[in-house]
């Protein structure tokens, strides 16, 4: 995974660079580093990012008759 790559999977999934960095525990520096190609992208975490995409394509619409309350 390279960075528009990871830019991409990052959009599809619908979080932003603060949220990554929330979830992985790092700073948000590292993000970008890796997104504009300063540092090489785990393959680890590329692999964890394509599952959790795909794992929302995979979801489905919403649960029929689902409402906020």
């Amino acid at each position: 995974m390279d960075g528009p790559e990871m830019s991409e999977v990052l959009r599809q999934i619908g979080w932003q660079v603060p949220e990554l960095a929330h979830r992985l525990n790092v700073r948000p520096g590292t993000v970008y580093d890796w997104l504009t190609g300063r540092r090489h992208i785990p393959d680890n975490l590329a692999d964890w990012l394509r599952r959790v995409r795909d794992h929302q394509a995979n979801a489905g619409a919403l649960p029929e008759g689902w409402r906020a309350v």
